[in-house]
């Protein structure tokens, strides 16, 4: 089974699908409203491309490229949850993409 190339050849299809259909925000998903999205649903997804680029390092690079843009999305999503909830100011040093660098001013 794990020499099947036609099961290898659609697990290489389905990946390079999934990446290439990756959000410029991060989401790797069909859904584009944030409301609708469910994170818990990338997690299976997440398990088995690590299991992928073990078994074939080819992958690595974009892998580790698609999580961390997807990452980036998740603490973005995060940060701006928690902005709404506690009312958090904020001050950004960069991209308004990714909140590297940002002064947290509490105001709880």
């Amino acid at each position: 089974m794990l020499d099947d190339e036609h099961l290898k050849e659609q697990v290489h299809q389905i990946t390079s699908s999934i990446i290439a259909k990756q959000l410029d925000n991060g989401w790797i998903g069909p859904e584009t409203d944030p409301s609708t999205c469910a994170f818990w649903a990338r997690y299976p997804v997440s398990l088995g491309f690590m299991n992928l680029v073990d078994a074939n390092s080819t992958w690595e690079e974009s892998v580790v490229n698609m999580f961390g843009n997807f990452v980036d999305y998740i603490i973005l999503s995060a940060y701006r949850a928690t902005t709404r909830t506690i009312g958090i100011k904020k001050t950004m040093s960069c991209s308004q993409k990714i909140p590297c660098g940002a002064v947290f001013d509490m105001q709880i």
